[in-house]
Parts: structure tokens; sequence; C-alpha cells
């Protein structure tokens, strides 16, 4: 029994331990993050147009670690990105793409787990939009996405917990505008606005997360 012992002690200390990753993050954002691009054109194949503006935006992977995380975002300023596009005619495709975040999180963790404490504070306005004026057009998207406080976690053959608080106090708004002469294959438009957005998902993992939302701004309103 007592040889059993040792060699079990033995083993023990010969395993690896398993690998560590602390990540801590603090922002604050006190004015205003603008994004605006404008494109006008003849007879094209293909035209695009995006924005895109972040006030705090953090990320953070890991692969093989186990992950402990803190996260404080807080924005006061507001966000706002517009896209706006103008064409004569397309033989290809038409697309015009707008995305506005006040506080951005993204943690992703693969063979290894998570522990996340985050808050995140939206306390400006978060405005996307977009905006298509054409001809004849082979296929047409219009898309516009606005969001104050957003989260997005992941685990693959790990354990997720997360325990997230999102305020927002500001205005949030998207919307989509879109007009051709013709489109002869697929029009799509579309505009999505979110005060707090959490987002939770795994493969092989057991995921625990507690989530406080408060949403005191004076509308959040998609249009299209």
């Amino acid at each position: 029994m007592r040889a059993a012992l040792l060699t079990s002690i033995a083993l023990l200390s010969l395993a690896p331990a398993a690998r560590a990753q602390t990540a801590s993050n603090n922002q604050y954002q006190a004015h205003s993050a603008v994004s605006q691009t404008d494109v006008a054109a003849g007879d094209v194949g293909d035209v695009a147009a995006t924005a895109v503006s972040g006030g705090n935006v953090y990320a953070v992977e890991s692969n093989g670690a186990v992950i402990n995380a803190d996260n404080a975002q807080q924005m006061d300023g507001a966000a706002s990105a517009d896209a706006a596009a103008s064409v004569n005619t397309s033989w290809g495709n038409e697309a015009v793409a707008a995305a506005a975040v006040g506080n951005g999180y993204t943690g992703a963790t693969t063979s290894g787990g998570m522990t996340l404490r985050s808050f995140q504070a939206g306390n400006g306005d978060t405005h996307a939009g977009a905006t298509l004026d054409s001809g004849p057009a082979a296929n047409a998207a219009v898309s516009a996405s606005a969001g104050a406080n957003v989260a997005a976690l992941s685990a693959d053959t790990g354990d997720l917990n997360a325990a997230l608080e999102q305020e927002s106090n500001g205005r949030v708004d998207a919307a989509t505008r879109g007009s051709n002469a013709a489109v002869y294959g697929d029009s799509v438009a579309d505009a999505i606005a979110s005060a707090n957005n959490v987002t939770a998902s795994g493969y092989t993992t057991t995921s625990t997360t507690s989530t406080t939302q408060r949403a005191n701004g004076e509308y959040v309103r998609a249009n299209v």
C-alpha cells in the first residue's frame, strides 16, 4: 500500500501543470468615436462601402490554457458609423454596411476554461446608418448594426464561468435605406439595435453565466 501511494505521488509530481493566462482590461473613453464612408461610382462591376466605429474594444484568446479575466469598459462619448454609396449602374454586387459599438468584449478559449468578471457602461448614444442609392444592379445588400454594450464568449472543450454586468444610458439606433432602379438577383436589408447584448457558446463545455443588464436610455430602435 505504501509503495502504491509513493508511486501515485511520484506520478502526480511529474504531471505537467495546467497552463494559465491572466487578462485584465480597463478602458475609458470620454469622447466620441466616429466613422464615415461615402462612395460615389458610375458604371462598375462590384461596389462596397463600410464604416465601423468602436469606443472601447478588447479581445482575448487562448489555446490550451485556462483564462482568468477581468474587464471594465466605460464609454461616455457617442459611437457612430455611417456608410453611403451612390452608384449609377452595377453589373455585380452592391454592399453597404455600418456597425457601431460603444463597448465590445470578445473572449475565446480552446482546450481550456475561462473565468470572466466583466462590467460595461455605455453612457453615450450609439448610432449606425447605411444608405444605398443605385440604378440597376445584380445583387444589393444594406446592413446596419448598433450596440451600446456587447460581449461575446466561447469555449471549446473547456468550462465557461462568467459574471457580466451591462448598463446602457444612451439612445441606440440602427437604420438602413436602399433604393435601386432594378435588382435582377437578391436584394437584402437589415438593421439591428441593442442596448445590452451577451452571447455565450461552447462545444463540449459546461457553461455558467450570471448576467445583469440595465437599459435606461430614451429608446432602442431599428429602422429598415
